[in-house]
């Protein structure tokens, strides 16, 4: 991620100004295989905060040290990918 700009209130919070004006804000977080990873969360004409955006990475931490999947990435990993190969053999073997 280019152009992060780290917020000077709460930590692990980044943002991302865009030719518009707006702000896209980001949180970072270590998993539990100590892996860093950016999380986007929303712009701030959608109403996302810098205090919104700390608490939904308070949440993510404390559900990995609680081994529990945050709701953040679960909902994240819903999405489906219609071109996997696997799709495919689904699709014509019936």
């Amino acid at each position: 991620m280019a152009n992060l700009i780290r917020s000077k209130k709460f930590t692990g919070v980044y943002y991302r100004k865009k030719k518009d004006g707006d702000k896209v804000y980001y949180f970072t977080y270590k998993d539990n295989n100590h892996i860093s990873k950016t999380v986007k969360v929303g712009l701030l004409s959608n109403g996302i905060s810098e205090q919104y955006t700390f608490d939904q990475r308070s949440e993510t931490i404390s559900a990995l040290k609680s081994n529990k999947v945050p709701s953040l990435i679960r909902e994240k990993k819903r999405l489906t990918i219609v071109n996997s190969p696997l799709h495919y053999t689904y699709k014509y073997s019936k």
